[in-house]
């Protein structure tokens, strides 16, 4: 097992001050819970959009099918 010196511990949190200055966000780059509601809300459109077109995908390919079959 190691041993904690005040060396170790000065350089462990100088490591931490620099991640915290440089890789945590600042509040202000945060979004809000609102602004974040309304991309999901954005999202979940596409998503729906998305969906129908595979369903009219499928009926159209098993209708192409069905006349090849025919």
């Amino acid at each position: 097992m190691t041993h904690s010196t005040p060396e170790k511990t000065h350089a462990l949190l100088e490591k931490l001050a620099e991640y915290v200055m440089n890789e945590v966000p600042r509040k202000d780059e945060v979004p809000t819970k609102q602004e974040m509601n309304a991309q999901f809300e954005q999202i979940e459109r596409r998503l729906n959009g998305v969906e129908k077109d595979v369903q009219e995908t499928k009926t159209d390919v098993k209708l192409i099918l069905n006349g090849m079959d025919s």
